[in-house]
C-alpha cells in the first residue's frame, strides 16, 4: 500500500509538522498557532494541523464524549478531505475553535444530533462558518446518513463494526479507506433495520465485519449471509484485530499511527491522519505494546511510528521501547 506519494509525505511532512508547532503563519493567512489543550481535544486538533497542513474547506465535528459517531465520520471525511475535530456537548472548546480558524474552514460537518453536539455549539458555529448536521435518530442511523452522503451513487464494499465498542470499528477507518468503504454500526445481536435498509440501498456486494463473534454475533453474520459475500476481518483480540485489518498493507508501510486500544477519546480523530499519510492504525495498551502489534510493525518495515495522545494515552514506556527501531512521534496537544 505504500506509494511514492505517502513515501513523500512521510519525510516531508512529518518535517514540516514540527516546524508548525512554532511558524507564525497559519494555513488561511497570517495569524498564531492555535494554542492547544493537553486533552483530547488538543489532541484531535494536533492531528487536523498536521495532516492538512495547506489548510480545509471542510471540517467534520464529533462528539468528544462518545466513539461511535466519530469513528462513523472517517469515510465522509474522506470524501470530503476533511479532518475530524472534536466537541464538548455543549461548549466548543478552544482548541477546536482556533484550529478552525486557522485551517480556513468555510463549511463544518456536524456528526449527530444535539444530544451529541449541542444547538448552543452548532449556533456559535452559524456566525462564522456554513454548518450541516448529518443525523438520525441514533448512532446506527447517524452512520448510516454519514455512508449515504459520502457514497451517494453507492459502493461494492461495506465495513459493519460494532456500535457498541471502539477498538473494531477504530481500526476499520484505514480499511475503509482502502476499499473506499463506508463504516456501518450494528448491535452485537442484533442489526439495525437503518444499517440493513442501506445495505441494500447502496447496493454493497461484499461486507467486512470487523471483530469476532464477541463483538459481532454469527447470529448477525449469519442473517447477512442470504445477500451479501461476508467476510470477518478478526482477531483473538482487539489488538490482533487491528493487525489482521493492516493486512491489506501487502507491500508493508512507511508510516503506522499508534493508538490506545484501551480508550477512545484520543485515538478518535486518527483516520484522516492516517489517511493522510496512507498508514494503518495498529493499536497499543497504556503500559505495554502487544507482541502481536511489535511484530507487525516490524513486518511491515515501518520506519515512522505516530502515537496518538500523551502518555495518559500511550505511557513513555511504550513510546521508549519503540524509539530503538523506529522514529517516533507523539500526536498530542
Amino acid at each position: 500500500m505504500t506509494s511514492t506519494r505517502s513515501l513523500h509525505r512521510a519525510g516531508v511532512v512529518l518535517a514540516t509538522a514540527m516546524l508548525v508547532l512554532t511558524s507564525a503563519i497559519g494555513a488561511a493567512g497570517a495569524q498564531e498557532t492555535p494554542q492547544l489543550s493537553a486533552d483530547r481535544y488538543g489532541t484531535a486538533a494536533r492531528a487536523a494541523l498536521d495532516a492538512f497542513p495547506d489548510g480545509a474547506d471542510v471540517a467534520v465535528l464529533a462528539s468528544g464524549e462518545d466513539f461511535a459517531d466519530a469513528l462513523a465520520a472517517a469515510p465522509l471525511a474522506a470524501a470530503y478531505d476533511a479532518p475530524i475535530l472534536l466537541s464538548a456537548r455543549d461548549v466548543l472548546p478552544d482548541s477546536t475553535r482556533d484550529t478552525l480558524a486557522y485551517l480556513g474552514v468555510a463549511d463544518v460537518l456536524v456528526m449527530g444530533g444535539p444530544d451529541a453536539v449541542s444547538h448552543d455549539v452548532t449556533n456559535s458555529l452559524h456566525v462564522d462558518y456554513q454548518v450541516s448536521r448529518v443525523a438520525g435518530d441514533d448512532r446506527y442511523a447517524t452512520a448510516a446518513r454519514a455512508a449515504l452522503d459520502a457514497f451517494p451513487g453507492g459502493t461494492n464494499v461495506a465495513v459493519l463494526a460494532s456500535g457498541e465498542d471502539f477498538p473494531d470499528a477504530l481500526a476499520a477507518a484505514p480499511l475503509a479507506a482502502v476499499y473506499d468503504a463506508p463504516i456501518l454500526l450494528t448491535g452485537r445481536d442484533q442489526m439495525p433495520d437503518v444499517t440493513r435498509d442501506l445495505l441494500a440501498e447502496l447496493n454493497v456486494a461484499d461486507v467486512l465485519v470487523m471483530g469476532g463473534p464477541d463483538a459481532v454475533s454469527h447470529d448477525v453474520t449469519n442473517s447477512l449471509h442470504v445477500d451479501y459475500q461476508v467476510s470477518r476481518v478478526a482477531g483473538a483480540d482487539r489488538y490482533e484485530t487491528a493487525v489482521t485489518a493492516s493486512l491489506d498493507w501487502t507491500d508493508g508501510a512507511n508510516v503506522v499511527v499508534l493508538a490506545s486500544g484501551e480508550d477512545f477519546p484520543d485515538a478518535l480523530a486518527a483516520a484522516p491522519l492516517a489517511a493522510f499519510f496512507d498508514a494503518p492504525i495498529l493499536l497499543t495498551g497504556r503500559d505495554a505494546l502487544p507482541d502481536v502489534t511489535r511484530d507487525r510493525l516490524a513486518e511491515l518495515n515501518v520506519a515512522d511510528v505516530l502515537v496518538m495522545g500523551g502518555p495518559e494515552a500511550v505511557s513513555n514506556e511504550v513510546t521508549n521501547s519503540l524509539h530503538v527501531d523506529y522514529q517516533v512521534s507523539r500526536v498530542a496537544g
